[in-house]
């Protein structure tokens, strides 16, 4: 009677653990300021940038770990590892400090989709995404849970609102 009461148990914490991926929904990128070059050398760069975060969740999440690729107009370009101490309210925002190591050599080419191709993107005003595509690992009650981040910064139009003058 014992072992299947636990055997019970166990089946249903299972399924409750297996679950908790679900209820957690995506967290929402809203934006990356204070975006500064730390280093910048033949073909590589390191940045530091701050990245706003909102959490559509009722509970507030606990960052532990970042994981991200780095996407430049199509071409992935670098990956953000980066062990994390951060908190996100419930329903609210949050900035995060990030570093990104990225490799340019694809970029810093004269071919179609170099240098030259993204100039005259931003020249003519046309899109150029970056795209951040990963996971942050939460750390909630000992379990360990993965929180997807999708989402891109049109380039062009961070650099023209730069441009313009505050109101």
């Amino acid at each position: 009677m014992q072992i299947r009461y636990w055997i019970t148990a166990i089946v249903s914490l299972l399924m409750l653990l297996l679950s908790c991926g679900e209820i957690l929904k995506d967290v929402e990128f809203k934006g990356l300021d204070d975006l500064s070059i730390r280093a910048l050398d033949d073909k590589k760069a390191a940045l530091d940038g701050t990245f706003v975060l909102y959490n559509p969740n009722p509970l507030k999440i606990d960052i532990r770990k970042a994981h991200f690729d780095v996407w430049l107009d199509g071409k992935e370009i670098g990956k953000i590892n980066q062990s994390v101490d951060a908190t996100l309210p419930a329903r609210g925002e949050s900035e995060i400090s990030l570093h990104m190591d990225l490799d340019l050599k694809d970029i810093l080419t004269i071919d179609p989709g170099g240098i030259l191709d993204m100039g005259l993107k931003l020249l003519r005003q046309q899109e150029l995404l970056i795209e951040f595509k990963g996971e942050f690992t939460t750390g909630k009650s000992g379990l360990s849970i993965p929180v997807k981040v999708e989402d891109a910064i049109n380039l062009s139009k961070e650099i023209r609102s730069t441009d313009e003058p505050k109101k």
